[in-house]
C-alpha cells in the first residue's frame, strides 16, 4: 500500500497543473484502476518512480517499481498479442500507456522506450477513430472519455516537448496526433478537446505547446539551408518565422478570469510592451501573486516568451550563440529571455510550475546572464518538483554553460550536449 498511498498524497498533486481539490488523477483515474490491474500497476510504477528518488531505501524501491512497470508492460503485450483490439481494449491500452510514458520520463528510462510508447498511443487513438468511436456522445461512457482526453493531452504534450531533441532525420513529432492542431499550430475542432479534463496538464496553454514542433521544423529547415551553403535564411523560411511570431504574439489564454489587484500590479510591472526598467532587486520586493488566476497567466507568459526565444534562435541555426552575443543584452533574444525569467521569478514556488520544465530548459539554454544561471541552478535543487529528470535537466544545462564552443547554445546546443556526452534524456 505504500506506493498507492504516496501516489494519492504526493505524486498526484504534482501531476496536475494548479491546485484544484478535484485532482483528476485521484477523483477520476483511480476509480478506473480499481477494476483494472494493468492500469493500477502503471499508476504504482509512477508513484514508485517519484518516491524512490526521495527515499533512503531507493534501491529496494527501484526494484519494486520496476516490477510494477514490467507487469503493466506485460499486460499491454498480452492485449496486443490477443489480436482482439476492441474499443474496451484500446481504451485500457491508452490509459495504461499514458502512465508508462510518465514513468519512463520520471525514471530517466531510454528515450527509445518513450518514443515507442508515444507512437503506440497515437496508433491507439487512430484505431479508435477507425472503429467509428466518437467520445462524449450518448453511446459512449463519458467517464472513460474524460480519462482518454486526459491521456490524449499527455501524449501530445510529451511529443511536443521532446520534439526539440529531434534532428531532421528522426523527427519525434511525426507521431503527433493530428486531430486537434493544423500544420500552422492553429486550433481545429478536435473530438478529445471537448472533455472537461482536456487542458488539465497544460492549464489552457495547449495551443502554445502546439507551436513547439513547428518551430523545431523551422530550426531543422535552417540547418538544411546552412548545409547547402546558404548564409542567410531564405524568404520562405522568414515567412514561416513571421507566421510563428504572429501566432505567439496573438495567442490569448482562453477564459482567463480577472486577476486580483496584487496580480494586476505584478502583470503591469512585467508588461513586455514597454521596456523593462525593473531590476531583480525590485522584483524581489514585489509581493508574489498567490491567487491561482494570476499564477496561471504568469505561467502562460513564461511559455510564450520561451517560444519567442526558441523561434528567434531557430532562425539563426547553428550560429544562434554568436547572434545572441552580437545582439547584446538588449537584443531580441536576451530581451525575451529576461522577460521570461522575470515572469518565472514572480511565480515563486507555484503549483503552476508543473508544465514549465520545457520552457525553463529553453530559456536556461539561451540566457547569458550569470545571475539567471545561478538562480536556475538553485531553483532546480530546491523545487517541490525535484525528481531525477529535473536534476538531469539541471546537469545538462550546466554542461551546456561550461562548454566554450559557440554552437553550445539554445536547444540546438542541448542536442549537441546530449550527443557529446551520450546522454539519453526526455522531458516533461
Amino acid at each position: 500500500m505504500r506506493l498507492f498511498d504516496y501516489f494519492v498524497a504526493e505524486t498526484a498533486s504534482r501531476m496536475q497543473t494548479g491546485s484544484s481539490p478535484d485532482n483528476p488523477y485521484v477523483k477520476n483515474m483511480l476509480p478506473a484502476a480499481y477494476n483494472d490491474d494493468m492500469l493500477m500497476h502503471s499508476i504504482l510504477a509512477v508513484g514508485g518512480a517519484h518516491l524512490a528518488y526521495n527515499s533512503a531505501n531507493r534501491e529496494m524501491l527501484d526494484i519494486t517499481t520496476r516490477r510494477h512497470y514490467s507487469r503493466a508492460l506485460q499486460g499491454v503485450r498480452d492485449i496486443i498479442g490477443s489480436q482482439t483490439l476492441d474499443e474496451s481494449s484500446l481504451q485500457r491500452l491508452a490509459l495504461t500507456l499514458a502512465f508508462l510514458c510518465r514513468y519512463e520520463v520520471l525514471s530517466t528510462a531510454p528515450q527509445s522506450a518513450l518514443r515507442f510508447h508515444l507512437k503506440a498511443m497515437q496508433q491507439i487513438f487512430s484505431s479508435l477513430a477507425k472503429l467509428g468511436y466518437t467520445p462524449f456522445t450518448k453511446h459512449s461512457s463519458h467517464q472513460i472519455d474524460e480519462l482518454l482526453a486526459l491521456s490524449y493531452e499527455w501524449c501530445a504534450y510529451l511529443l511536443r516537448c521532446n520534439a526539440i531533441f529531434s534532428a531532421p532525420d528522426t523527427c519525434m513529432h511525426d507521431a503527433l496526433p493530428k486531430e486537434v492542431y493544423s500544420e500552422n499550430g492553429a486550433r481545429k475542432s478536435g473530438m478529445w478537446e471537448t472533455g472537461s479534463l482536456f487542458g488539465t496538464m497544460t492549464a489552457g496553454c495547449q495551443d502554445l505547446f502546439g507551436l513547439i514542433p513547428i518551430i523545431n521544423d523551422l530550426h531543422n529547415r535552417r540547418l538544411v539551408e546552412e548545409e547547402a551553403g546558404q548564409a542567410r535564411p531564405s524568404e520562405q523560411l522568414l515567412d514561416s518565422f513571421n507566421e510563428v511570431q504572429n501566432s505567439i504574439a496573438s495567442w490569448r489564454l482562453d477564459n482567463a478570469p480577472k486577476s486580483s489587484p496584487t496580480g494586476l500590479r505584478l502583470l503591469a510591472k512585467l508588461n513586455p510592451v514597454a521596456p523593462s526598467t525593473s531590476s531583480h532587486d525590485d522584483l524581489d520586493k514585489e509581493p508574489i501573486a498567490h491567487d491561482a488566476h494570476t499564477q496561471r497567466i504568469l505561467a502562460s507568459e513564461v511559455i510564450r516568451h520561451s517560444l519567442h526565444v526558441y523561434s528567434l534562435v531557430s532562425l539563426e541555426g547553428s550560429s544562434a550563440g554568436l547572434a545572441a552575443v552580437s545582439q547584446g543584452p538588449d537584443g531580441p533574444i536576451q530581451t525575451n529571455v529576461r522577460i521570461g525569467m522575470d515572469f518565472l521569478i514572480a511565480m515563486g514556488e507555484s503549483s503552476y510550475n508543473t508544465h514549465l520544465l520545457w520552457a525553463i530548459l529553453t530559456i536556461g539554454s539561451c540566457t547569458v546572464d550569470p545571475f539567471h544561471r545561478e538562480l536556475l541552478k538553485f531553483g532546480f535543487g530546491k523545487s517541490r518538483f525535484i525528481m531525477r529528470h529535473v536534476l538531469r535537466t539541471r546537469d545538462i544545462l550546466e554542461l551546456l554553460w561550461a562548454d566554450e564552443d559557440p554552437q553550445m547554445y539554445g536547444p540546438h546546443g542541448i542536442r549537441l550536449v546530449l550527443a557529446k556526452y551520450g546522454i539519453d534524456f526526455s522531458i516533461s
